[in-house]
Formats: C-alpha cells, structure tokens, sequence
C-alpha cells in the first residue's frame, strides 16, 4: 500500500486508507459491490486506498524545527 500512496502522490495526486469504506464492504457486501458493477461479485475487497485530486494543494511542506533529543 505505501507503493500506491507514493505513485498517487508522484502523479500529483491525494490519497487516504478508508476504514470507513473497507467496513461497508464487511458489513453489506451485496450492496457494497453493487457501486461498482464491473467488478465480479464473488472478489472482497481487504484494503480500500481512495484517490483523487486534492482541493487544496501546498507548493511545499511546513518547515519543522529541529528535535531535541536528550540521551540519560
């Protein structure tokens, strides 16, 4: 999964792990294959990463400070 996380965000694209989704397809799984018709029904989804475009997008991330580590 962090490979399609990396090649969604190469391609200037957003994506997230839907534990929302993947609970549908556990609680209702009929219905759950019912939005997506070309998908054969006998296959269970076992992960669900959504993609698409973001709203918002950042030129570059927030510049962090430094940690201060203390080794005892």
């Amino acid at each position: 999964m962090e490979q399609l996380d990396l090649m969604a965000f190469s391609m200037g694209l957003g994506g997230f792990h839907s534990r929302w989704i993947l609970q549908a397809s556990e609680n209702d799984p009929e219905r759950f294959m019912s939005f997506f018709p070309e998908v054969r029904e006998d296959l269970r989804a076992y992960a669900v990463f959504v993609i698409g475009h973001p709203r918002v997008r950042f030129r570059c991330t927030v510049p962090r400070e430094d940690r201060q580590v203390f080794w005892k």
